[in-house]
């Protein structure tokens, strides 16, 4: 009571509580009603609790830190596989030998355009051909023998590639001679993907054809008369 001095209610606080004061004007006297709030200590529960929630924060974090770097490593390595896919497509796009890819039903799955200007088809053309169709009738036993060698050896020996010469035929019939790597390149359990590179060698077995011709002509002409010479020397 302002009025009188008297303090109507008491009840002690805590040094440092939080209160509120506010007048109220009765008739005949002047009241100051003050209230105070003290902050309860913490119990243990309530420690707990907060603990609690801080480690759960920090789990929060470490994993969410985790699974961000997981995303990005992953990222990273899709990018690094999309380069070297196009790295690839573009070594099997330009490269100047004729290079295929097939499954192991001898069905191709990508050919690129120096073989198909090898051989003189075009790339749906191949869609009707199989690998020995491209061999002459005297090379196709040749070339499916050097294939079945790969397969039985293909689990003991690191070596997964033949290389061989053979007669190939274009498509408006003429005779190439080809020096071939057939070997496979991929293998699963559910399928088998072969790498077919073809070098043409026509012009250089001509020119040895040729070297040998002349050296056995040459061989001959000389031959002769160095027999005569002989002869008359021993007589």
């Amino acid at each position: 009571d302002l009025d009188s001095g008297k303090t109507v209610l008491h009840s002690n606080t805590i040094s440092g509580a939080i209160d509120a004061r506010q007048i109220l004007y009765v008739p005949g006297h002047r009241w100051e009603v003050i209230g105070a709030v003290t902050p309860l200590p913490m119990n243990s529960t309530l420690i707990g609790l907060r603990l609690g929630g801080w480690l759960v924060a920090l789990l929060t974090v470490i994993l969410l830190a985790r699974f961000l770097g997981s995303i990005k490593a992953h990222a990273q390595t899709l990018l690094a596989l999309r380069e070297n896919q196009e790295r690839f497509t573009r070594m099997f796009t330009t490269s100047p030998q004729g290079l295929a890819l097939l499954d192991d039903e001898t069905q191709w799955i990508e050919i690129n355009p120096s073989l198909c200007n090898l051989l003189g088809y075009a790339r749906q053309d191949f869609n009707e051909l199989r690998l020995i169709d491209l061999f002459a009738p005297e090379a196709q036993a040749k070339a499916l023998g050097q294939m079945q060698e790969i397969r039985t050896t293909y689990q003991s020996i690191t070596d997964h590639s033949r290389q061989f010469e053979a007669q190939l035929i274009r498509a408006d019939g003429q005779p190439l001679t080809g020096f071939i790597t057939l070997g496979i390149c991929y293998r699963s359990n559910e399928e088998t993907h072969w790498l077919l590179q073809v070098l043409d060698i026509s012009e250089r077995t001509r020119l040895d054809q040729l070297k040998n011709e002349f050296v056995s002509i040459v061989s001959h002409e000389l031959r002769t008369p160095l027999t005569a010479i002989m002869g008359s020397l021993k007589l």
